[in-house]
């Protein structure tokens, strides 16, 4: 008797330590998967076109100063002259100021010189009111062709959520568009315009930061997720890139501590062996 129940201890021994090598074994495989990467948060950017509006835009800046957020607002430079002030303001707020051309003119039907004028103007005017000298670019209508490319000396900031898409639309409705589509590193596109993209900006705001969502400028989502714009290139998003920690899950008993894997799960330790683990018993 004594020689079988020394032999049960020895087996029971056994088994713990079997049960504790897994454990430290899985807790090398989660390592990486337990680092917080500063990268991992949802980001979008809120951008607000066809400013600055003298009625509008204070309240604009106003709703997202409440709320913690930084927008991205791309003004009309000849509409900037008789609001120096709030633009000054709202650059040293931290929003962004970004270039929407000097007159707001469709480009499609004008020459590379023009082109370059249109953004040049606004670019100057820019510089003069905040002392900032690099502004991306957004073109009035989203107008793309190859001679604007090449011709604005700048990255192209189009965006991925349009909830209007040039109708009159009510807030509402624009917000419940952009809270059902939304995908992390989008770009939305509103105006500092009217009470309705107001409402839209408020509750899109409200509804997505509950959800996780951190609202970034423009500049912010590239810098944090490891991107420098391109001039001549278009930009709608700045998705997150692959993970490269994740690992194929097909290819699972590849892995080193597939052994270690088997163990745990023939033991119960990963799914629970009905009187659960205790390793000092």
């Amino acid at each position: 008797m004594p020689g079988k129940l020394g032999e049960k201890r020895e087996e029971h021994s056994m088994k713990h330590v079997r049960r504790w090598a897994a454990a430290a074994a899985l807790v090398l495989l989660l390592i990486p998967f337990l680092t917080v990467d500063a990268g991992a948060a949802k980001l979008v950017a809120i951008t607000f076109d066809d400013g600055p509006n003298q009625t509008w835009t204070p309240q604009v800046v106003e709703a997202l100063n409440q709320r913690g957020v930084k927008g991205t607002f791309f003004m009309v430079g000849s509409w900037v002259a008789t609001k120096e002030d709030l633009v000054r303001s709202m650059a040293q707020q931290g929003h962004q100021i970004a270039n929407h051309t000097w007159e707001h003119l469709n480009l499609t039907g004008l020459d590379p010189q023009q082109v370059r004028l249109q953004a040049e103007q606004s670019r100057a005017k820019l510089e003069e009111v905040t002392g900032q000298r690099d502004f991306l670019v957004r073109t009035p209508f989203g107008v793309r062709t190859q001679t604007v490319l090449n011709s604005i000396d700048s990255p192209l900031i189009l965006w991925s959520q349009d909830p209007a898409a040039g109708k009159q639309v009510s807030g509402e409705k624009m917000a419940r568009s952009v809270i059902r589509n939304i995908k992390d590193g989008d770009i939305i596109l509103l105006h500092d315009s009217t009470q309705e993209n107001l409402d839209a900006a408020c509750r899109i705001i409200d509804t997505l930061q509950a959800r996780g969502y951190d609202f970034v400028t423009v500049d912010e989502l590239f810098r944090l997720r490891g991107v420098t714009p391109q001039k001549g290139v278009i930009y709608k998003s700045v998705p997150p890139a692959a993970d490269p920690q994740a690992y194929d899950e097909s290819r699972l008993e590849d892995h080193w501590a597939w052994p270690a894997i088997s163990v745990m799960e023939e033991t119960g330790i990963m799914t629970g062996d009905g009187e659960g683990w205790h390793p000092n018993r």
